[in-house]
């Protein structure tokens, strides 16, 4: 397992709470942007992957909402809200851009929905 895949999976069991089994989903914005619609599918992706979809003993339903937007196919802005019993926090700003390629290659998109999730993670968590 790759060191940030496992970053991810250890975070996720950082859910682990005295309550019932509950569900996580994803949110994401309804636009014809194809950079934002691989971010979305690589969000989904990675919570399938790191056991997101339900947290074990979670206190709570928890919902992620992604904000983003592509002004051009080489840049991509996004963010992570978090709604959950505890409350709503909205993440940082995010930036992925690259110079030399027309579009993002797929495994940095892979890598910055690992990189928004594990942001997100530890203000669902409480940490």
């Amino acid at each position: 397992m790759r060191p940030s895949l496992l970053a991810a999976a250890l975070l996720v069991a950082c859910f682990v709470n005295s309550a019932a089994a509950t569900s996580a989903s994803l949110t994401c914005p309804k636009t014809d942007d194809a950079e934002v619609a691989r971010l979305c599918a690589a969000l989904e992706e990675e919570m399938r992957q790191s056991g997101g979809e339900t947290l074990p003993q979670a206190a709570s339903s928890i919902r992620l909402i992604l904000e983003a937007q592509s002004p051009r196919p080489d840049t991509l802005r996004a963010r992570l809200t978090v709604e959950s019993a505890a409350g709503r926090h909205q993440g940082d700003e995010m930036v992925l851009s690259v110079m030399d390629r027309p579009v993002i290659p797929d495994s940095e998109i892979r890598d910055f929905a690992r990189l928004l999730l594990k942001a997100a993670l530890p203000q669902i968590s409480g940490n």
